[in-house]
């Protein structure tokens, strides 16, 4: 999660003011120093993506379990055992399968809106989004009030960053069920992309409101928080609820620790960075951030330590390569390196 360092004009004005005072040899050298002295990976928050309509896990319920429809007309009684084993193929995680039994449902029933739908969160699954996108389209044709459609459409939508249309499809899929919260947290994660915190915030707010437990939208609210207020303070509490709740998810301890590196608070930071490598051993971005609050307190072993870590993970981490380089220079620029 790399973000480049952008220096306001303040800074800029600054710099003009000191070149009148200094040769512009001196200035640059003290310049390129200064913005050495800064870690590379600047701390940037993790955010949770809506689950796309995975069959297995927490995705399951956006499939249409138990098709409600009447099936007083012979082509539905025809295509149902499709769709029903359609299902079954899905959890199994025979997504090809699922496809060809929900494209025979369909087959016998053109009008089998809940078929267009399973099809198309199978074809999501599978990363062909045109295809699942055109299915949840077909579906909402058949059923205008087909509340599940749109949310699976407007989740497709906002995975391919087509954020203004997917918050139209989360708005109709809340006009149809007021209480849906994932909807409400869809619709939130839309807006904060589009850099919307204010809406941002009051929908994930709203999907609490409707299911207090819900993990992720304390998660995103907090980043909300810290990335559009810059109020580390909510940023903080939203996390230690999302911890409260959820004592094992690895990603809030690194938001919280995010937080406290920007309050200044290093061993607090790094005593969150280092809880969320020890509930997944393999999180390079913990790593980094932990690398970055070591070089900020100077001890630049550990710091080195944890970027040497990461490109173990993945060799080719260009974050931890650059930040590495520099701590290396750090630490040979100490009184007493040999």
């Amino acid at each position: 999660m790399k973000k480049s360092v952008v220096f306001p004009a303040a800074f800029l004005f600054l710099a003009c003011v000191a070149a009148h005072t200094q040769s512009l040899g001196e200035f640059a050298k003290e310049e390129q120093k200064r913005r050495e002295e800064i870690p590379i990976d600047r701390t940037t928050t993790l955010i949770i993506e809506p689950k796309l309509m995975s069959a297995t896990a927490t995705g399951e319920k956006r499939l249409i379990e138990e098709d409600d429809e009447i099936y007083d007309n012979p082509q539905r009684v025809a295509a149902k055992p499709h769709f029903d084993r359609a299902k079954l193929f899905i959890y199994q995680g025979n997504l090809d399968a699922a496809i060809k039994e929900n494209t025979e449902a369909i087959r016998l029933d053109p009008d089998y809106a809940s078929a267009y739908l399973n099809r198309g969160v199978t074809y999501i699954e599978k990363g062909d989004y045109s295809s699942g996108i055109a299915d949840y389209n077909q579906a909402i044709r058949i059923n205008p009030d087909f509340a599940i459609a749109y949310y699976n459409r407007g989740n497709a939508l906002s995975n391919k960053s087509v954020y203004d249309q997917a918050i139209a499809d989360y708005t109709q899929a809340i006009r149809l069920n007021p209480n849906d919260a994932d909807a409400y947290f869809g619709r939130g994660l839309a807006y904060e992309k589009k850099r919307d915190y204010d809406q941002a915030i009051a929908d994930y707010t709203q999907a609490i409101r409707i299911n207090p437990r819900y993990v992720a939208p304390y998660v995103n609210r907090a980043r909300a928080y810290h990335n559009g207020k810059n109020d580390y303070d909510r940023a903080i509490a939203d996390n230690n609820q999302a911890i409260r709740l959820d004592p094992d998810f690895e990603i809030p301890y690194l938001n919280r620790g995010i937080a406290y590196h920007r309050k200044g608070d290093y061993d607090q930071a790094i005593a969150d960075y280092t809880q969320a490598i020890r509930i997944y051993s393999a999180f390079a971005e913990a790593y980094i951030k932990r690398g970055n609050a070591y070089e900020n307190k100077k001890d630049y072993d550990l710091a080195i330590m944890d970027y040497e870590t990461v490109l173990l993970i993945d060799s080719n981490n260009v974050s931890a390569k650059k930040n590495l380089a520099n701590a290396r220079r750090l630490k040979e620029r100490q009184p007493g390196y040999k």
